[in-house]
Formats: structure tokens, sequence, C-alpha cells
């Protein structure tokens, strides 16, 4: 999810937002966007001359954005590094659903993935003491 502070950036520059728009618009037509992103994508292309978002609209827009767009870095580390110091450490983890994500990702050998899925392997890193506090 993204922050406040981003929401409200995006929002009021429709520098920022528009092109967003644009390039999600690009995947509906490859069928890569959530079904559930796509009649908002659609409705904010619809209204060209709009110039600001909702802080609504803009945190779905984010949220569009993050379940597209591949990562391989997130907190200043590496997908590749996280995901090898969790899966050495996955012993350590308290959910079989986060150890058998965690071997899944490790095998298929990944080194970009969605930022929402960069996220949850950070945090796992961090509760492993494979990553620092900041």
């Amino acid at each position: 999810m993204a922050s406040e502070a981003e929401i409200e950036r995006v929002r009021k520059d429709k520098g920022l937002w528009l092109p967003l728009v644009q390039r999600l618009h690009r995947h509906v037509e490859d069928e890569t966007l959530n079904p559930r992103h796509i009649g908002f994508v659609e409705s904010l292309i619809a209204r060209p001359k709009q110039e600001e978002l909702s802080f609504r609209q803009s945190e779905w827009l984010l949220d569009a954005r993050d379940e597209i767009v591949l990562i391989s870095e997130y907190g200043g580390h590496s997908v590749s590094f996280m995901s090898r110091a969790c899966y050495e450490s996955r012993i350590g983890l308290d959910g079989d659903d986060d150890q058998d994500w965690v071997v899944e990702l490790f095998k298929s050998g990944r080194t970009s993935i969605r930022r929402y899925e960069a996220r949850r392997l950070y945090v796992l890193a961090r509760q492993l003491g494979e990553i620092e506090y900041d």
C-alpha cells in the first residue's frame, strides 16, 4: 500500500497520475490488470480534463500500479538477497503459508517481483532478523 504522502503527491499532480493511468490502461488490453481495477482505470481515461484525483482515487490508482509493476529492490535491499536470506532462515517463520511462499519464490529464481510481494518479503526478512530496522 502506498504511503499517505505518496497518495497526496500523486492525487494533486496530473503530470504524475495521468501517465500512470495511461500505462495501466495498456494492461487492460493485455489482460494483466486485476479485473477489479479495469472499470476504475477506464473511468479515469474517459475524464481527461479532470485535474485532481480524490484521495481514494489516488489510493486505488497506486494500488493498481503496485499489482502491475515489477521491482528488483525494496527498502534498499535486492529481491535476490531477501529471497535467499528468507529461504535460508525460513524455519523461523511463524506460518506455513509464509514458509511455502518463501520456498516457492526462492526456487522460482525470480529477481523481480510485484511491489506488494516485495513488501511482504521485506517484512518477513525483518521478522527473521535478516534486515536491520532503520
